[in-house]
């Protein structure tokens, strides 16, 4: 067999692959906002169906991964508009809550990517997620 076949057969198994897709979608949702309207409910519809059992634990993770980042992010943006509305938008409040609100919004986001990616190396190697309920990675 010749590399060529390799390659070929490696991209039918990833395409194939439901929980590398999802994961695939997450991460271009970096790019294209639109794909996690996509990515989301295709995780809960793959979870849903009959599959592999190393695929339920990437469905959980996956999914787990959108409502954390999703809640995390809606605290942190609900921080800054508490913070903003009730001290007032001037400078002395502003630049400190950008400061704080910025920095914690590029870690929740990095996480997400992170999960993406854990979850799109381990669905390759068709290895279930060792802790899917894991807050962290």
């Amino acid at each position: 067999m010749s590399q060529r076949d390799n390659r070929s057969n490696w991209l039918a198994d990833t395409l194939g692959n439901r929980p590398f897709i999802v994961a695939a979608l997450y991460l271009i949702s970096f790019f294209l906002p639109i794909m996690l309207i996509v990515g989301v409910p295709l995780a809960f519809i793959f979870r849903r169906e009959p599959s592999e059992d190393w695929e339920f634990s990437h469905y959980r993770y996956l999914a787990r991964t959108f409502w954390l980042a999703l809640g995390l992010l809606v605290i942190v943006a609900g921080l800054a508009l508490t913070a903003f509305l009730t001290i007032g938008a001037g400078d002395e409040v502003g630049i400190p809550v950008l400061l704080v609100s910025l920095p914690v919004a590029m870690i929740i986001v990095g996480q997400f990517g992170v999960r993406s990616v854990m979850s799109m190396a381990r669905s390759v190697a068709r290895q279930p997620m060792p802790n899917p309920d894991t807050l962290l990675f």
